[in-house]
């Protein structure tokens, strides 16, 4: 064999190694977009068979984006100090340990505590993941790499009620969690196989421990204010806040104003200590000067638009459908089927469309078509309306959701 062939078969080797890679990170995504999905389907078993309060129940789901949420930052922070895919495939170990002892719960009190150790490692993983398709693929491949990435997310969200719902029917609200296990160690042994390890020469430093508080703190209190501010009270309490057997002691007044004040306050404080940071030449948690990039702003605040919308339709569907039109689990899924259509077919052409016209109008396309499909169904769902009814303007959400994520 010459040079040269040698030089093409490795070069061919590379590059069937990446899109592995890019698969087994895409796995990861499935995981835990799909997880949170499930869960809310299993949520009446979960009650039953535990013997669980609502309240209780209620964070199942809560204590899972609380802790996601507030370590987001951090384990990014630290995959790229300390290495990527070793965070990532750490991520994969606590997720999986996570989802097995949810599955053996035999209180509710353990599965809220198994659930904060599944949130910990989603959170290791999400960023690490999306680091490492970026610095895998470059120039017209990162497109197309994106586009699955986001045909992953959006097939995975409308999913994950279909096979939560089947696991529910036909087995048990426990092997909504066990499911997991065989697919984080096909991800597990594909990472150590295909993933090249990555770190950021701009990431090398102390870890900003006080940024990490602050931030994970004030993202806390904002995203729980939100979460219960309907069932405990925006202002006046509706109910009683309890976790693990300690109970809010003022009757008079809700927690949840103390929640998203203390939490504004926390997370204005955090920005203006990572200013600081940034001020003095060190390494800050978050960059904030990265927002002076209008592409920047544009890409986040669009992600923050797409993922709201498209998890809070099919949560409000999800209930439509079971308590008003009293489909079964299954059924439901089916019917928010083809939304997952939609997004897995028009996301890969919306990638490779990036490539030709730009990010933007592309990203906008999607976001209209969205819309158009969001007043199609608020215009005219009623209570008679069946599940066949739902298909098309599903359907074309998702496509928008294909344009929008590529």
């Amino acid at each position: 064999m010459n040079q040269a062939t040698l030089t093409v078969a490795q070069s061919n080797e590379k590059d069937r190694r990446r899109w592995l890679a890019l698969v087994v990170l895409a796995l990861s995504l499935l995981l835990v977009i799909m997880d949170g999905t499930i869960v809310n389907v299993a949520i009446p078993s979960i009650q039953r068979d535990l013997h669980a309060s609502l309240v209780d129940v209620e964070w199942v789901n809560s204590i899972y984006s609380l802790i996601f949420a507030m370590t987001l930052i951090l384990w990014g922070k630290l995959g790229d100090m300390y290495g990527r895919r070793r965070l990532f495939v750490a991520g994969l170990l606590v997720f999986g340990a996570g989802s097995m002892l949810s599955g053996a719960a035999a209180s509710i009190q353990w599965l809220i505590g198994m659930r904060v150790l599944q949130a910990i490692g989603a959170a290791m993983l999400f960023p690490t993941a999306l680091a490492i398709v970026n610095s895998t693929f470059v120039g017209k491949e990162r497109g197309i790499a994106f586009g699955i990435w986001g045909m992953t997310a959006g097939v995975a969200a409308a999913l994950g009620p279909l096979l939560g719902g089947w696991v529910v029917t036909n087995a048990s609200w426990r092997w909504g969690f066990y499911v997991n296990i065989p697919v984080i160690l096909v991800a597990i042994v594909g990472a150590l196989l295909v993933v090249a390890e990555s770190r950021s020469e701009d990431a090398a430093g102390r870890l900003d421990i006080p940024g990490a508080l602050l931030g994970g703190l004030g993202l806390g209190g904002i995203i729980f204010g939100l979460i219960d501010g309907q069932s405990l009270g925006w202002w006046q309490p509706k109910g009683n806040f309890s976790l693990f057997g300690w109970t809010w002691p003022f009757t008079n007044f809700s927690s949840i104003p103390f929640s998203l004040i203390g939490g504004a306050i926390l997370l204005f404080m955090f920005v203006w200590y990572e200013r600081c940071l940034e001020q003095q030449g060190r390494a800050p948690l978050f960059e904030f000067s990265l927002f002076q990039y209008r592409s920047y702003r544009f890409g986040l605040v669009t992600l923050g638009i797409i993922t709201l919308g498209e998890f809070s339709l099919i949560f409000a569907l999800s209930l439509f459908l079971q308590s008003i039109q009293e489909l079964s689990a299954w059924q439901t899924g089916l019917a928010i089927l083809p939304l997952a259509l939609g997004a897995f077919f028009m996301a890969p052409i919306g990638g490779r469309l990036v490539n030709y016209v730009g990010a933007k109008p592309i990203v906008l396309s999607g976001m209209i078509v969205e819309t158009t499909a969001l007043y199609w169904l608020s215009s005219t769902i009623t209570v008679d309306l069946t599940a066949a009814g739902l298909r098309l303007p599903l359907l074309l959400y998702g496509v928008g959701i294909g344009l929008a994520t590529s």
